[in-house]
């Protein structure tokens, strides 16, 4: 029986073969990795950036204003999410002449983003109900829209429990 001897080109075809698998599993965790999160939340992050200047300028605008806004009900009833919110302005009178529209959305899914009328109840009380909501944590973003076209946004978090 002959001994065989490693040879150069035996060490040399060994070293291809692990890192060839070492390369191939890496390819598919990366792929698999990409395709199920491209990890970018926000489309466009880079202009949002470019554009940050503009959002303080805006931020500027909307302290000067000296509204506020609280939401006064976020509350699951038979699947249906229903939030209040009271809007003022700088003096403490209600805002009454606003058009609202929101948006909820939960950070972990894209799929159950929801978007929101806002219906005046009067004395600065406003009310949008979201269908097929669920307990847990929601982002919770508005844009109310004064006649003057005076723009207040307001961007938090709401638990529902």
């Amino acid at each position: 029986m002959e001994v065989q001897t490693l040879s150069g080109r035996h060490v040399l075809f060994a070293l291809l073969a692990f890192f060839g698998v070492i390369f191939a599993a890496n390819s598919a965790f990366v792929y698999l990795a990409v395709s199920s999160f491209p990890g970018e939340h926000e489309e466009k992050s880079y202009l949002q950036g470019l554009h940050y200047n503009e959002r303080l300028d805006r931020r500027a605008e909307q302290n000067a204003l000296g509204w506020s806004a609280s939401i006064v009900r976020a509350e699951l009833q038979d699947d249906v999410l229903i939030i209040e919110m009271v809007f003022t302005d700088g003096d403490g009178r209600a805002l009454s002449d606003l058009e609202i529209k929101g948006t909820l959305s939960r950070s972990v899914d894209d799929e159950s983003d929801t978007s929101l009328t806002f219906a005046p109840l009067g004395n600065g009380r406003y009310r949008a109900e979201a269908v097929n909501a669920s307990f847990g944590l929601w982002r919770f973003f508005a844009l109310a829209r004064s006649k003057s076209e005076s723009v207040f946004e307001l961007d938090t978090k709401i638990v529902v429990q």
